[in-house]
Order: structure tokens, then C-alpha cells, then sequence
């Protein structure tokens, strides 16, 4: 069996939680309300916040809505067609700068390039300068680029 870091936390870490947990933080600085952006899944945080503590809101500004009823561990399985348009149109982008980035010069080419870099960090961390990339991070890099 795989040991799995911080096992005992993790039936606590919610948004419902981290939401608390930023009301504590609000109540140790000793202001009445907070100033809130969000941004990404900040936005759904303060969705939560603001159900559960609507009186400690000043302002609240949200870079988008998320839908409660889809939100959750599968919410990025939803979002895979647009996710992969996302990945074949960036994928055409770089075929159009082929003389400067070199993933390829069609759009196939460079979906290849990606799949060959999926390949790679499966078999080993990949080095990216200072840090490395495996197989367990390469989906958020691929989700941040498209």
C-alpha cells in the first residue's frame, strides 16, 4: 500500500474549512470585514465565505461564478472538451512560431511534441531549471498553458 502524506488531514481539508479558516484570520487581524478578490477557484472559496459569513464582507470582487452543484473533485472532468480545444488552439499557436519555439510546424506535430513530454515525465521527472516536473504535475502545466 502507497503511503499517503498527511492522511489524517485530509478529511478536513474542504472549502467549507478553508473558509473558516480565513474568518479566523479576519478575527486575528481584529477587522469587522474583509476585502475579498477572487480569482479561479479564490472565487469559489469566496462564494463559500460569503454564504457562511455574510455579515463580514465589505466587497467581494469574482473573476467568475462557479455553479455549487458542479463544483468538487470531477469539475475538471467537465471541462475536458473545452480544455482540449483550449490545448489544439495553443497547439496551433505554437505551430505558427515553429521558428522560434520548435514543438512543430502543424497542429499535429505539436499535439505530438506534448504527448512525447507526457511520455517522458512517466518514465522520470523532467527538469524544468531548478525544479522538476513528473507525471502528477504535468496535467496542471498542461491545464495552465491551454
Amino acid at each position: 500500500m502507497r503511503r499517503v502524506p498527511y492522511r489524517a488531514v485530509l478529511p478536513h481539508t474542504s472549502t467549507r474549512n478553508t473558509a473558516r479558516d480565513l474568518d479566523l484570520v479576519r478575527a486575528v487581524l481584529g477587522e469587522p470585514t474583509i476585502a475579498y478578490l477572487g480569482l479561479s477557484y479564490g472565487s469559489y472559496l469566496g462564494e463559500v465565505y460569503l454564504h457562511l459569513f455574510p455579515d463580514r464582507v465589505g466587497w467581494a470582487v469574482f473573476d467568475a461564478a462557479m455553479d455549487p452543484d458542479r463544483f468538487g473533485p470531477d469539475l475538471t472532468a467537465t471541462q475536458g472538451p473545452a480544455m482540449g480545444a483550449a490545448l489544439t488552439a495553443w497547439a496551433a499557436w505554437a505551430a505558427g512560431h515553429d521558428d522560434r519555439h520548435h514543438l512543430g510546424a502543424t497542429t499535429a506535430d505539436v499535439l505530438a511534441s506534448v504527448e512525447r513530454v507526457r511520455l517522458a515525465a512517466e518514465r522520470a521527472p523532467l527538469a524544468v531549471g531548478a525544479r522538476r516536473v513528473d507525471a502528477r504535475a504535468l496535467p496542471q502545466v498542461r491545464w495552465t498553458v491551454s
